[in-house]
């Protein structure tokens, strides 16, 4: 019964306005796991494995998402052909150029941060979530036959969902103000 919880489209569509929420618990898990490794590891080793540490929470699927979209724009083909490159389950060489900057420049930042890192690391898994919500609310979505980015989106196109995702954008800037 446990492993159907969560899994109808119903119950996706309604998890949306709580992405922030799940942002929140994951920068509570993060933050002192940071903040131990933070004692004992020099901050480069700290920022390699809090970067594994905030990964784990989505299984890396934004980072399949990122790697899609790089082959998809960077092939330099028509808009369809784009689509159905971002849809091949392949990664390609664009796909693994963004991904290896991406990490990078992640890794280089939080461990650059010194006494910010975790602030940054209590800010971030939040802020990536109200940025979804945010995505949503303003832009099309890509497909015209959609997808389960589509069932999201249908969900959260209401002015409603809107006035939610001004609401954790302006909770995030209080959180990022108050820990500034």
């Amino acid at each position: 019964m446990c492993r159907q919880l969560g899994t109808s489209e119903g119950e996706l569509a309604r998890s949306v306005p709580f992405f922030p929420l799940i942002g929140l618990l994951f920068a509570c898990i993060a933050l002192p796991l940071t903040w131990c490794l933070s004692l004992v590891l020099p901050p480069a080793v700290t920022a390699v494995l809090t970067v594994f540490i905030l990964l784990s929470f989505s299984g890396g699927l934004h980072l399949d998402g990122l790697a899609d979209t790089a082959d998809g724009f960077f092939s330099a083909r028509p808009r369809e052909r784009m689509l159905e490159i971002m849809r091949d389950s392949a990664t390609g060489a664009m796909g693994v150029m963004a991904l290896v900057l991406l990490l990078s420049l992640k890794i280089a930042c939080l461990a650059s941060m010194h006494d910010q890192l975790l602030i940054a690391v209590f800010l971030m898994p939040i802020a990536g979530r109200v940025a979804i919500l945010l995505l949503m609310a303003m832009l099309p979505y890509a497909r015209t036959e959609g997808g389960l980015g589509n069932l999201f989106k249908d969900a959260f196109n209401t002015q409603q969902a809107r006035l939610r995702a001004l609401a954790a954008l302006l909770v995030l800037g209080g959180l990022s103000w108050a820990a500034a």
